[in-house]
């Protein structure tokens, strides 16, 4: 379903791939199969090490949780550069998380 996009002068919505489809797709009634499982990716023990994300094909929100993750739990710790590489065919329509990116970590 779409989704409000970041705000700025662009505002507008931003449609999700797999939310997208669901909302196209599946109907009230219809079964779907899911699963849940643990996430394999850590961060790094030691909170100088350097960080490269790189989205390729799912999206930026697992990163945005790292880069969350990074500054509230070590929130007093130097921490290493942590870069996050994506995609983005129009900056100014594409990059709905300017707001919480730019900079560093939200």
């Amino acid at each position: 379903a779409p989704a409000p996009a970041a705000p700025g002068p662009e505002e507008g919505t931003a449609e999700g791939l797999c939310s997208s489809y669901l909302c196209r797709h599946v109907r009230v009634g219809d079964r779907l199969f899911a699963r849940v499982r643990e996430s394999s990716f850590k961060l790094p023990r030691n909170p100088t090490t350097p960080v490269i994300f790189a989205a390729v094909g799912c999206g930026v929100a697992p990163f945005r949780g790292f880069l969350r993750e990074i500054r509230r739990s070590r929130p007093s710790t130097p921490q290493g550069p942590a870069v996050l590489f994506f995609g983005c065919g129009r900056e100014t329509e594409d990059w709905v998380y300017r707001e919480d990116t730019a900079g560093g970590a939200p």
